[in-house]
């Protein structure tokens, strides 16, 4: 409806639908050929939009370059207010802002790794100037996917919120900040995306720019989490698992697929049992041990060429110690050489007694004994550390990762 003023309109309801998409709104427009042309909706409400090949095509190239590196999917609806502006004319050229409250369900995204059934709220503010786009946002997510397994394993992350921004084709989860080399302390907690994960707390970091060919660098970190409470949600049967786990993963890549993805890490458990684990279950069986808890176990490992390189595996306890060192394939396929030790008198405290060959994957594990001089270097280094210089790289703990 027009108000008495020339150029004016009033948009009391307006309703619309695109197959399961539903839009309602209400607004004024001011419209004239001396000034600027605005359509201000005071509230916009759309349901069910789905982000399919039509939806994508119908963007400005700027917000289609991101599109497609995010490669959203799911079920979106949003609601607030939303502003579209022009110069008027000839010139096609348009502007756009919005505050909107964005709610998702069952909703998946790239980030520099796939992330899936995401749920929850997003609060989104941006500007479109007719070529770049600016975001920035608060999560608010129920739930998260991350790290999916070619099985359909992944991880749960709940309760995840902070901050995201995109501006200038970069896009930000949380603070670039935190991903090392740093320049000063982790950042304050309210800066960083963060969420609840096996009982600790998760902290998720990532930049990714969007050149030709995305690029990213993300950093993931573990406090507190509890590995008897992993083993309830990942590790079926094995209840008797216990320890509290510290950890970090510093990670970049380019594309979109994770078989390009490198970087470096470190977990700590302190103090761990992990008798229950089928790999030292049979350990212990096959070397006809008592079951132990080991008082710490550290994983020193790099990823590259889609698998985990565990350079690193010792587990220590009062009357066992255990020295490793393989890799673990993204796919769950491993294979490790162990050295396994009861505590000796000094001058040598422990000496090995049994080596051992680890194969076949993370839950079906199977092991064969081999000949001591078959141990790998880093493996026999664990038990005698006077026969080569310690590796570079992997100096810090898990509570204070690399800069």
């Amino acid at each position: 409806s027009y108000n008495t003023k020339p150029g004016k309109l009033v948009i009391k309801e307006i309703h619309a639908q695109h197959d399961d998409t539903q839009l309602s709104a209400n607004g004024v427009g001011w419209f004239s050929s001396e000034n600027p042309w605005r359509l201000a909706f005071e509230q916009l409400n759309v349901d069910n939009l789905t982000p399919n090949v039509t939806f994508r095509n119908a963007l400005p190239e700027g917000i289609r370059r991101a599109f497609d590196f995010l490669r959203p999917s799911g079920a979106f609806s949003f609601t607030g207010p939303v502003e579209f502006s022009g110069p008027g004319g000839a010139d096609n050229a348009m502007g756009a802002s919005w505050k909107l409250r964005i709610v998702l369900l069952r909703c998946a995204m790239n980030a520099g790794n796939r992330i899936d059934e995401i749920n929850g709220v997003v609060q989104l503010d941006g500007a479109w100037d007719g070529t770049n786009v600016k975001l920035d946002g608060q999560l608010d997510l129920d739930s998260v996917s991350i790290f999916r397994q070619p099985g359909g394993r992944a991880y749960q992350v709940t309760g995840l919120r902070g901050p995201i921004s995109f501006d200038h084709g970069k896009f930000t989860a949380g603070t670039e900040a935190a991903i090392p080399p740093r320049k000063s302390d982790s950042p304050p907690d309210e800066k960083r995306l963060r969420g609840d994960a096996i009982d600790g707390k998760i902290y998720l970091d990532a930049a990714v720019v969007m050149d030709n060919e995305p690029s990213f660098r993300a950093f993931v970190e573990l406090k507190e989490g509890r590995l008897e409470k992993y083993a309830q949600q990942y590790l079926q049967g094995q209840s008797k698992l216990a320890g509290v786990m510290n950890g970090w993963m510093n990670l970049k890549g380019k594309g979109t697929t994770s078989d390009r993805m490198t970087g470096e890490g470190k977990l700590v458990i302190a103090p761990a049992a992990l008798y229950e684990l089928p790999l030292f279950a049979q350990l212990f069986q096959m070397a006809q041990f008592d079951r132990t808890a080991f008082e710490q176990a550290d994983v020193n490992f790099t990823v590259g060429n889609g698998r985990f390189d565990l350079n690193s595996i010792k587990l220590e306890g009062d009357t066992l110690k255990m020295g490793g060192s393989g890799y673990v394939r993204f796919d769950g396929a491993m294979q490790m050489d162990f050295g396994l030790s009861r505590r000796q008198l000094i001058p040598n405290p422990f000496k090995p007694l049994i080596a051992v060959k680890v194969t076949g994957s993370v839950g079906d594990p199977r092991t064969k004994y081999v000949p001591l001089l078959e141990l790998d270097d880093s493996v026999r280094q664990f038990f005698d550390p006077r026969r080569m210089t310690p590796r570079s790289g992997f100096g810090q703990t898990a509570t204070e990762p690399i800069r």
